[in-house]
């Protein structure tokens, strides 16, 4: 194989690799990769280059005490939520959560904090998940009558069913 910056020959190697992962140096140990002996240029196989950038984060998550992609699956499981409730419940955008439990996105520390109080405090989590008006399992609520309505807003049936509403009161 050549380089491809000098066409020096490339030569296989297993080695240390560092990379600046948010202005921090992280060293991933046992990487293997082409280097050229000319000018130092490296490259890597695909799968070689997805299984480093997955140690760099991984390397990383842990010298800062993330919570790490099983851990993150685990509470969502716990709870039975989908990834997409999950997302609901902590006010992120799609794909955030499956980018999180494969490791192919760090959280941010904030959000890692957030987690955490999830993880460590199952009432929280229902907490959140019912502001969130998710049912573990079923999605968002959809209302299958008056009779649900008007438990969620405390109304007395009666007085719901008697018209006390206004024609525009709606959902």
């Amino acid at each position: 194989m050549l380089c491809t910056e000098c066409g020096g020959q490339m030569k296989e190697v297993v080695s240390p690799i560092s990379e600046t992962v948010h202005g921090e140096v992280i060293t991933v140990q046992d990487i293997e990769h082409f280097e050229c002996a000319s000018c130092g240029e490296v490259e890597y196989s695909s799968k070689a280059a997805k299984e480093f950038s997955k140690k760099l984060l991984s390397k990383y998550a842990e010298i800062h005490g993330l919570m790490s992609p099983e851990e993150i699956r685990a509470l969502r499981k716990r709870h039975n939520l989908s990834q997409s409730d999950f997302e609901k419940v902590l006010g992120v955008k799609t794909p955030t959560v499956s980018r999180w439990e494969t490791g192919k996105v760090l959280q941010s520390k904030l959000a890692d904090n957030y987690l955490r109080v999830l993880y460590d405090n199952p009432q929280v989590m229902e907490n959140e998940v019912a502001r969130a008006e998710i049912r573990p399992g079923g999605g968002c609520y959809e209302f299958a009558s008056s009779y649900d309505i008007a438990s969620l807003l405390d109304y007395p049936m009666r007085e719901f069913e008697a018209g006390s509403f206004s024609e525009d009161f709606s959902f």
